[in-house]
């Protein structure tokens, strides 16, 4: 064995034994590895059964959202730092809401895998924050209860060149509230709020409401979780790099 491969079998030993749910990755849609606490939440046997399986392979209905999955996977191989609000039933149909970081792992400058490190989240008003957030994307989702969501806390709006202004009236009208509405909730003017929708469809190319709203679901928009709609009270490190 070389010393590359000691290393690397090394970092992989920290990563087994660190709490939470662990999994780790040299590409985007294949797995490399998980702990066991990982391999038991998507419902497999052992964490060896992971293995060169992808995230459609996933013996839950967390499967469901693969292609998201995917997609995140492919920023933190690329160097970004992604933190996540997820909400999936896992292994039996259990529904669990995770506070999700997935980062990549350098050695000599180069990255040599990306790790997903997610622990279940048990306090109440973010649970409820949860919740709200589901029922409220569930006509765009289906009528069925159980679905799955990944809910990435502002990493798309820096995507998408949106402001922190324009990200939190897209969140709202993207779930059918009127222009007088989101300006009561966010305590602006209807017409700072037409104008904030305004740059976003000249973002977008979008020349209609309804072209908008469509762009938003075809690009998974409806998944985007201005910061500033989190919860205050809860001490959480959003967006470090």
């Amino acid at each position: 064995m070389d010393d590359d491969s000691k290393e690397y079998n090394q970092i992989i030993s920290v990563l087994e034994a660190l709490p939470g749910y662990v999994f780790w990755r040299t590409q985007a849609a294949k797995y490399a590895g998980c702990n066991a606490a990982a391999a038991k939440l998507l419902g497999y046997d052992q964490a060896e059964d992971i293995v060169n399986t992808s995230e459609y392979d996933m013996p839950c209905q967390a499967a469901k959202a693969a292609e998201i999955f995917i997609e995140q996977n492919t920023k933190a191989l690329d160097g970004r730092r992604l933190l996540i609000l997820d909400i999936h039933p896992y292994c039996n149909n259990e529904q669990h809401v995770l506070l999700v970081e997935k980062f990549p792992i350098y050695k000599d400058n180069k990255i040599i895998c990306a790790v997903t490190r997610a622990i279940d989240i048990a306090d109440t008003l973010l649970d409820s924050f949860s919740s709200i957030i589901s029922q409220a994307n569930s006509p765009y989702l289906g009528s069925n209860k159980k679905f799955s969501q990944s809910l990435t806390v502002n990493a798309r709006a820096q995507d998408f060149n949106l402001s922190k202004r324009e990200a939190e009236c897209l969140f709202y009208l993207i779930r059918g509230m009127t222009m007088k509405a989101i300006g009561k909730i966010l305590g602006i003017s209807e017409r700072t709020v037409e104008n904030h929708i305004a740059k976003i469809k000249d973002k977008f190319d979008c020349r209609k409401k309804d072209d908008l709203i469509q762009y938003c679901l075809e690009h998974n928009l409806y998944n985007l979780v201005p910061e500033s709609l989190v919860p205050k009270n809860i001490s959480l490190i959003l967006n470090e790099t």
